[in-house]
């Protein structure tokens, strides 16, 4: 299923929880944490400006790993596989190579 996401919103896959601590323990499901760190996998066209009516560009591009807001986003299933769509003003940034 393809999914387009709407303005300046975006769809994120986030990255797998560690399932192993740094010492070897291996965690049950419940107990893994949230990594808060995705790749974006759509982009939407982006947001009009109420005062001119044009196109804002979007900061964040398909294939970016950024760090994503704690309590922010609308988890949604596509294909049996989680994702994240929130608005490119809360995702908190991108990392760089």
């Amino acid at each position: 299923m393809k999914f387009q996401p709407e303005e300046d919103r975006v769809l994120i896959l986030e990255d797998a929880p560690e399932a192993v601590t740094q010492g070897g323990i291996i965690l049950p499901t419940q107990s893994q944490k949230r990594t808060q760190i995705g790749t974006i996998i759509e982009v939407g066209p982006g947001k009009r400006s109420e005062h001119t009516g044009e196109l804002m560009p979007m900061f964040y591009q398909k294939g970016d790993r950024v760090l994503l807001s704690k309590f922010a986003g609308t988890a949604i299933d596509i294909d049996g596989v989680e994702h994240w769509v929130m608005r490119q003003g809360d995702v908190q940034g991108k990392f760089h190579a």
